[in-house]
């Protein structure tokens, strides 16, 4: 396993998802009205939550559910597929009537009509939109990292966000920049590449687990017998899907919180910084993705020393990446007022310091997430996270309530390096991990 090669790779995908989509941001945000932009902002956060519910992060139980399995036992490997599949259109497809039930229920929503468009079919479009990137797009993802592919979710990743892009730009040379017609091309590319990466994913899995096995015995019977009837399996994806909701303060519900103490327009100018900090992050995604599956393999071979080694090299060049990342940031937001009140963005700007000090801390400590993840220990995951989300609902409310804009990206920050804070001290503790992570201090 070439570790650089993969991390390059996706780097390159985080790249080009960090480029395309952040522009993409900026440029609608530009291009609707403030009105438009917080509408837009709310209705995506929530439907965000509603599917991170039942998210059971397939980017990390891919890995972990392959390690527990003779890579030799090719229809076991084949049934792992089909069932990852399974009980990703279940959970994604209760969320998505969930949603639609919940936005059809609720005048709250409803009530805040974007300017130029109709609520309704935005809600629609919105929901429909995550649901088709979503569907089995994890799986297919997780299953192209696990068989070293990294080079195609370079493509998959790059290629649908400067698509989105690229649809933004003829809309507006074309005069049609209603939130509606926008929404609408995005949803229908979301649809094309996800199609796109379920194939690929899966043509690769086939290829490196089950070549010699005929197309005719798909789908394999008896398929309940690894992930369905299995306790210990059940336990892990169960303990995901609890990360996932206790996570909701980091991801969407500030959002909400928010928006019953600041006005619509100050809303969409939080999410926005959010999304901004959210792309300075980006560079530290691929330590994530990368380590789970290296992790576990030199965790089946007992290679400690490898471990301590591979932690040791994050944690000090993650650290010196946030810190000259959160040096420019600064000298950014205070030079060029000029340009950022002729864009619009001067609060914005301002307010980004606030809502990004986090990655400095975090950075370094960004290994903690993953190495609890290759020792399939969920639970540990899911304590860290309640009380750092619980933290960080507390200090959202509280700060957002007393110090406004400010007040709630502070809040958002502290939450955020709360996590990966709590982590670390849970491998001090922990019996299995302590010894390894003794030796890496």
């Amino acid at each position: 396993m070439n570790i650089s090669k993969d991390f390059t790779c996706q780097l390159l995908a985080t790249a080009g998802q960090t480029f395309f989509g952040g522009l993409y941001i900026v440029v609608l945000y530009k291009l609707v009205s403030a009105e438009d932009f917080g509408v837009y902002s709310l209705l995506t956060s929530i439907t965000a939550i509603g599917f991170q519910i039942l998210d059971y992060r397939p980017q990390e139980a891919v890995p972990r559910l392959m390690g527990v399995i003779d890579n030799s036992n090719q229809r076991k490997l084949i049934e792992v597929w089909v069932q990852l599949n399974i009980l990703d259109l279940l959970t994604k497809t209760v969320c998505a009537f969930s949603l639609i039930v919940f936005f059809a229920a609720s005048k709250y929503c409803l009530d805040k009509k974007p300017t130029n468009t109709e609520s309704v079919a935005v809600v629609l479009i919105v929901v429909a939109s995550t649901y088709v990137s979503k569907l089995g797009n994890g799986v297919a993802q997780a299953a192209l990292r696990v068989t070293q592919n990294y080079h195609a979710i370079a493509i998959i990743v790059t290629v649908e966000h400067g698509a989105k892009l690229g649809y933004l730009a003829i809309s507006y040379a074309l005069g049609h920049e209603s939130l509606n017609n926008i929404l609408s091309g995005s949803l229908a590319i979301s649809a094309i590449v996800c199609i796109a990466a379920n194939i690929i994913g899966w043509k690769n899995w086939k290829q490196k687990y089950a070549p010699n096995l005929p197309l005719r015995e798909f789908p394999p019977k008896n398929i309940n017998r690894f992930l369905f009837n299995s306790r210990d399996n059940w336990k892990y994806v169960l303990g995901n899907v609890a990360f996932s909701i206790i996570d909701l303060p980091a991801k969407e519900l500030d959002v909400i919180i928010c928006s019953a103490y600041l006005k619509i327009q100050d809303v969409g100018t939080y999410k926005l910084c959010k999304l901004a900090a959210g792309l300075l992050w980006k560079p530290f995604e691929p330590v994530l993705l990368i380590l789970v599956p290296r992790l576990t393999l030199l965790i089946q071979t007992h290679d400690h020393k490898q471990i301590r080694d591979l932690v040791s090299k994050v944690s000090k060049t993650a650290f010196l990446v946030a810190s000259v990342l959160y040096i420019l940031e600064l000298l950014l937001s205070s030079y060029g007022s000029a340009v950022y009140d002729k864009l619009g963005l001067q609060t914005a700007i301002h307010q980004l310091p606030y809502m990004t000090f986090w990655i400095v801390i975090a950075a370094p400590l960004v290994w903690t997430h993953s190495l609890l993840a290759s020792f399939g220990l969920s639970w540990s995951i899911l304590i860290a996270s309640i009380i750092s989300n619980a933290v960080a609902l507390w200090c959202i409310n509280d700060l957002t309530a007393s110090w406004g804009l400010k007040g709630a990206g502070v809040a958002w920050s502290l939450g955020l390096c709360g996590y990966y804070v709590v982590a670390f001290f849970i491998l001090l503790k922990n019996p299995k991990t302590k010894g390894i992570f003794n030796q890496c201090i």
